[in-house]
């Protein structure tokens, strides 16, 4: 994500810049840190190198079977691609505390 100095959040896909207010991180309140886009959530994969960045598959991989993926930079600063159909609702997630979430 890049951060203009207006402050808005842009989102860089495949060297094309887009408004997104809808992509930020989460950190679980078992510390796991997820990548939020578009109401979906994806956890990265350890040392998972793709197109130039990192993997970050869907969260509910294992229980939907989703493949949707994301790729970040390392820096986790430029979405490089987000990408695959989600076959499953978003999940919902609430805020127990400052910055610590739930899955509900």
């Amino acid at each position: 994500m890049i951060r203009l100095l207006s402050g808005k959040q842009l989102v860089m896909v495949e060297g094309f810049t887009f408004h997104s207010t809808d992509a930020h991180f989460i950190k679980l309140m078992n510390g796991t840190v997820l990548f939020m886009a578009h109401d979906y959530s994806y956890h990265k994969i350890a040392g998972v190198k793709y197109c130039g960045g990192i993997r970050w598959q869907c969260s509910s991989r294992k229980k939907s079977k989703c493949n949707a993926f994301a790729v970040l930079s390392e820096d986790q600063e430029t979405v490089y691609r987000i990408s695959g159909f989600h076959n499953h609702e978003p999940p919902v997630y609430m805020e127990m505390a400052p910055g610590q979430y739930m899955k509900i």
